[in-house]
């Protein structure tokens, strides 16, 4: 996804470390330089921007992903319905690489996270009641 000022990029890819998973990265498009946003040992995927450039939201799996590129879309929906800890959480990018906090914490999937446009609202994809549905949140709202 592109940052509002279309000078950065913040993706998903694969890491290899003793245990090989998905971390978060931003690229500088000017200078191409590579920055890794996150170290944990879960799968962290679906980054998005905040319209400020200040955060990046992304949806955090504790279990291992199973995604392929040649998986049908039915394929997909019944893995996300089968393992229900995929949450949302947010990360401050400044220099002091502060750490993440988790704004979801419910049964069911949560992602496809967000931004909505010149606002710090989410906008997100849950099964908590049940069925895939539409949810918003303010982070740090009540």
């Amino acid at each position: 996804r592109w940052s509002a000022d279309g000078k950065r990029l913040v993706y998903s890819s694969i890491t290899k470390r003793p245990k090989t998973n998905y971390d978060i990265y931003v690229i500088d498009v000017a200078t191409s330089t590579v920055s890794q946003i996150t170290t944990e040992d879960t799968n962290e995927y679906q980054p998005d921007w905040s319209s400020d450039g200040e955060w990046i939201v992304y949806v955090a799996f504790k279990g291992g992903l199973k995604f392929q590129s040649t998986r049908s879309g039915t394929l997909v929906i019944a893995d996300l319905r089968a393992n229900p800890e995929y949450e949302i959480w947010v990360k401050r990018i400044d220099a002091l690489g502060r750490g993440s906090t988790q704004l979801t914490r419910s049964k069911g999937f949560d992602g496809w996270p967000r931004w909505s446009p010149g606002r710090h609202e989410l906008a997100f994809v849950s099964r908590r009641s049940g069925s895939l549905d539409l949810w918003t949140m303010i982070p740090g709202g009540k």
